[in-house]
């Protein structure tokens, strides 16, 4: 390695004590980074006192006396594989996401991830890494990649192996468990989680301070005027009890993952009497605005739902408004599985994927089949005197539900209701475990009062 001069890069310090700190983050991610890549001649570098290499390549930016940036060098004359490789353990560390088998940046303004197309990827790796072709003297030109190599880039696999895969955007900080045990929780932190590959945008934080009697006074006034069938008193009303675990289940979505959820059905006896609006309140707080759509007749079709819900890891489907009598082979497989197997529309292969949607559904006098009745747990709603005569006293509309300070206040309250559970022991019971929703049953009847 060249020996130190007066020319070599300083690293900045605001702590003013040399590169000390500078060290101690080289050290921790020597394991995650391996080898150190390759860097323009015209740099020299001094090993340091613990022999670890002063590296751009590790996000420790070097300042040089004209102030400009050192980023990492490669040959583009470089084996495709061993570049892909290498270009994709810099931007591990540099918003270079894959989600749903593509490579993505993510909008953390608009809570989406957006493909890397193979012309922008040309510019953007540019604000990261130095691409040079090399004469034989050794001297180094930058130049930018083709689009062709671009293109190999970005599907290669080895680039793609390099890169942090991402299950999930959100833009509130979700519960997750925090031990093996799954008594603890925390929630996840703003950015990318590497347990649970799920990136939190930091736009909508919210109180986790809320006392428990406060959490469900909020719920109680909330859906005092809803005509739940059975107990007046709410607090001993199954159906609200099961509205209350639908509100549980969305908030609780990235514990449930590698567990199976039953569909939750909201049933009425006359139109207008809230069941749609009900679902939006439960969904809303963590999913801001909601997609509603159509349950189609055919199985056929169905079944292509179902793998267009799997292959684009939707967070939820809500299915309004169904008619009739409800049975359906692809929906209930669905809900039982891990994993799905479909067809894409005008392709002939099989694609598999995991099923992590919650299922919602709606239905004036629905009726539903001995198999989906196993699998779904129902709020029911019943109205003895006509809809229009009924008064509300909070007005509640899906525009209300997606506002920031509403769904703020519903978020606390889950944490406050999930917060204790946990300091009381993380109790969980076996009084009404759902066939094949064991895990979901223990854990989610005791959260909402084992009245499920």
């Amino acid at each position: 390695m060249p020996e130190n001069n007066d020319a070599s890069p300083k690293f900045s310090n605001v702590d003013g004590d040399g590169t000390s700190k500078n060290l101690d983050l080289l050290k921790r991610r020597k394991a995650v980074w391996g080898d150190k890549l390759p860097l323009p001649s015209t740099v020299s570098f001094s090993e340091t006192e613990a022999g670890v290499e002063i590296s751009p390549a590790l996000s420790v930016v070097p300042e040089t006396e004209a102030g400009a940036e050192i980023r990492p060098y490669l040959n583009v004359n470089l084996t495709v594989s061993d570049l892909a490789t290498k270009t994709g353990r810099i931007l591990r560390e540099n918003g270079l996401f894959v989600m749903n088998d593509s490579v993505v940046t993510v909008r953390e303004s608009e809570v989406r991830a957006e493909q890397m197309t193979t012309a922008c990827f040309v510019s953007w790796i540019e604000r990261f890494i130095d691409f040079g072709k090399e004469d034989n003297a050794g001297n180094k030109r930058i130049v930018s990649i083709s689009a062709d190599l671009s293109s190999k880039i970005l599907a290669s696999y080895q680039f793609r192996d390099e890169l942090k895969h991402i299950e999930a955007i959100y833009d509130v900080p979700l519960p997750t468990w925090a031990d093996d045990d799954q008594t603890k929780i925390r929630l996840l932190p703003i950015g990318y989680d590497e347990v649970t590959g799920v990136f939190t945008t930091n736009a909508l934080s919210y109180d986790t301070s809320m006392p428990f009697d406060e959490a469900l006074q909020i719920f109680r006034d909330m859906y005092a005027d809803f005509p739940f069938e059975g107990e007046d008193d709410l607090m001993a009303n199954r159906s609200f009890a099961v509205h209350v675990t639908a509100h549980l289940t969305a908030y609780c979505r990235v514990m449930l993952l590698n567990d199976n959820r039953p569909a939750f059905v909201y049933l009425a006896n006359q139109p207008g009497s809230g069941k749609s609006l009900l679902a939006t309140l439960a969904l809303a707080p963590v999913f801001g605005a909601i997609a509603i759509e159509r349950l189609t007749k055919s199985e056929d079709e169905r079944q292509k739902q179902i793998t267009t819900l799997m292959l684009e890891k939707r967070p939820y489907a809500f299915y309004d408004n169904v008619k009739g009598f409800l049975e359906s082979e692809s929906l209930e497989q669905y809900l039982t599985s891990q994993r799905s197997v479909g067809r894409i529309l005008g392709v002939s292969k099989n694609v598999e994927g995991k099923n992590n949607a919650l299922v919602f559904l709606t239905g004036n006098t629905l009726t539903m089949g001995t198999d989906m009745v196993r699998r779904s747990l129902v709020v029911e709603l019943f109205s003895a005197k006509p809809v229009a005569d009924r008064e509300f006293k909070a007005a509640l509309t899906p525009t209300w539900a997606v506002k920031d300070g509403n769904r703020k206040r519903l978020l606390a309250a889950s944490f406050s209701i999930l917060k204790h559970w946990e300091d009381s022991g993380s109790v969980r019971s076996g009084d009404h475990p759902l066939a094949t929703f064991e895990v979901f049953s223990v854990d989610f009847t005791t959260m909402s009062g084992n009245r499920v």
